[in-house]
């Protein structure tokens, strides 16, 4: 928050790579309800799924594109770095999309459990979170839309799903993000509490809705009384 030099510019020291959320005149995207803000969320993403067509190790330089482009794309703030020397060329990690693909096994079960972090459902609690979420876990489950509806066995297709993530009204019915979420790969558990975290945001709207009740014609007979008695009550007869 320097007034004078960006914070990126003061990366001085040599053979080092500085890497940060947004430009010194924007701030960085903290969407509602998601767990990290949109340039950590990405970040990880990264590490963790790799870079398809990428290096097999994953140097500073070709992650800090990778989230330029994944970030710009999204209309999200686009991350800056500075780099001294050889910093850029500073290895995080093995890059996982370039490893050897592992034997397709069953789903995970009590001796195969699914070791990725899906956004927690149970501590959603407004609509626009709800939608946050759904949107990161196509997200950590590392797929492409495409490769959603292909899983869906036709159910969903990438259009609906497109509209699912970017709706702003909860869906009538279930069943289209019981889907989206089984093919994703979600849990069964999980997808559970899904389906109780929809439940209760549909009931908080309804009632917020509810119109109040009562007799008909109630309200107008009350304030016919309440003249009738301040009539009287002028009149010197309110006793």
């Amino acid at each position: 928050m320097s007034a004078s030099q960006g914070l990126a510019d003061q990366a001085a020291v040599e053979g080092t790579f500085l890497l940060a959320a947004s430009a010194e005149t924007r701030t960085a995207l903290a969407p509602v309800g998601a767990t990290h803000t949109a340039f950590t969320g990405a970040l990880l993403d990264t590490l963790r799924h790799g870079i398809s067509g990428g290096p097999p190790l994953l140097d500073l330089e070709t992650v800090y594109m990778h989230l330029r482009r994944t970030l710009e794309a999204r209309a999200h703030p686009v991350p800056q770095a500075r780099n001294r020397n050889s910093g850029a060329r500073v290895a995080l990690g093995r890059n996982h999309a370039d490893l050897p693909a592992a034997p397709v096994t069953a789903a995970a079960g009590p001796d195969q459990p699914d070791h990725r972090l899906w956004p927690d459902p149970s501590a959603i609690s407004t609509v626009t979170g709800f939608f946050t979420n759904l949107a990161a876990v196509r997200e950590v489950s590392g797929l492409t839309q495409q490769e959603v509806s292909r899983r869906s066995a036709g159910r969903i297709s990438t259009g609906t799903i497109s509209k699912l993530v970017n709706r702003d009204t909860l869906p009538a019915t279930w069943t289209t993000t019981a889907a989206y979420l089984s093919a994703c790969g979600v849990p069964d558990n999980q997808i559970e509490q899904w389906h109780s975290a929809w439940q209760e945001l549909r009931r908080n709207a309804a009632a917020t809705q509810e119109p109040r009740t009562g007799t008909p014609g109630g309200g107008a007979a009350e304030a016919g009384r309440t003249r009738r008695w301040l009539s009287a009550l002028w009149r010197g007869r309110g006793h």
